[in-house]
């Protein structure tokens, strides 16, 4: 049975709110905004480790193996967030997904137990991850307010 990982952060979105109403000047558009940093440095943290839990098949050449697919995307479309970024394990080498196999190895089938690398990597650095992006989110913050009273004086 699949297992999953959710993970709530209360006050996101005042704060999104809030970062929303700054000029777009100083907050960036899309990836280039607060939120979208510091979600992108947290997002790391899980994306190393799950490549440190990814299991390694010697027959399997390293450009198409389970460490190499695992890369984070941005989200064009997240939903009801602002901003969202997904540790995938599907890479593409000339147009075909090579690491397609991933979602097998994590979850199991009937034949082969689950090998879970990618949920004990956010399980294992969800603090870290939660704690990197309240910190960097803040950093931000600071800079667009250093910012903001510069251009005020």
């Amino acid at each position: 049975m699949a297992e999953f990982i959710d993970l709530e952060v209360s006050g996101l979105r005042e704060l999104d709110r809030k970062l929303a109403a700054l000029p777009i000047e100083l907050t960036g558009k899309g990836a280039s905004g607060p939120v979208a940093q510091a979600l992108r440095k947290a997002a790391v943290i899980v994306q190393k480790a799950a490549i440190a839990n990814a299991p390694d098949d010697p027959k399997t050449p390293i450009e198409t193996s389970l460490k190499s697919g695992i890369r984070i995307i941005r989200d064009k479309n997240p939903g009801n967030v602002s901003e969202r970024f997904v540790i995938d394990g599907n890479k593409k080498v000339a147009g075909k997904k090579v690491s397609w196999y991933w979602l097998f190895v994590e979850l199991g089938t009937v034949q082969r137990a689950a090998r879970p690398f990618m949920r004990r990597a956010m399980r294992d650095n969800a603090q870290l991850a939660v704690k990197t992006f309240s910190t960097e989110l803040a950093k931000k913050i600071k800079a667009i307010e250093r910012k903001l009273a510069r251009q005020r004086a």
